[in-house]
């Protein structure tokens, strides 16, 4: 004998609003992947060294070496300018060349400027905080540095449609 198939969704009438939604900040809100190719794409235009690869391998390898030092940023391990050169260091390495710290730091230099200016909201981020704006409390829990976060929040418009923030660094894990 057959199982019996499962009832058919049928939605409610008229919306139900939620009474509070969550959204993440990095690549939910905040375009962080952009910025950073951004960053990524500069420093390869600026020095032949890194023209032996392609952008999208340069910046798979720069997000795998964020990921890996992140931790020890959120840590306290490493300062967020400290994990920077190593990332370039380690790029570097990767690509088959070295750095001395000076050429570390003028590559971080260069991406982080144009990260900054690369700064966006996720493309459709604004109009759905715009829609749940006064409907719902509209929360945003992240994970990172408390002066980076507030810091996108500003930069891409958003920091008088959020209700409350929650950063890891803040609270303590």
């Amino acid at each position: 004998m057959p199982a019996p198939s499962p009832r058919p969704y049928r939605p409610r009438a008229g919306p139900a609003w939620p009474k509070v939604v969550l959204f993440d900040l990095d690549d939910t809100l905040f375009d962080h992947d952009h910025a950073c190719r951004s960053g990524i794409a500069r420093v390869r235009r600026g020095d032949a060294r890194w023209g032996g690869h392609a952008a999208p391998q340069l910046y798979a390898e720069y997000s795998r070496q964020l990921e890996a030092l992140h931790p020890k940023v959120l840590a306290g391990v490493l300062s967020t300018e400290e994990a920077r050169l190593e990332r370039f260091h380690g790029l570097a390495r990767w690509c088959g060349f070295e750095i001395d710290r000076s050429e570390a730091a003028g590559f971080a230099q260069q991406y982080r400027q144009q990260y900054l200016r690369a700064r966006r909201a996720v493309p459709g981020a604004r109009a759905v905080l715009e829609r749940l704006h006064g409907r719902v409390t509209i929360g945003v829990v992240t994970n990172n540095r408390v002066e980076d976060q507030h810091d996108k929040i500003r930069a891409i418009g958003i920091d008088r449609r959020i209700d409350f923030l929650v950063i890891s660094e803040a609270v303590g894990c």
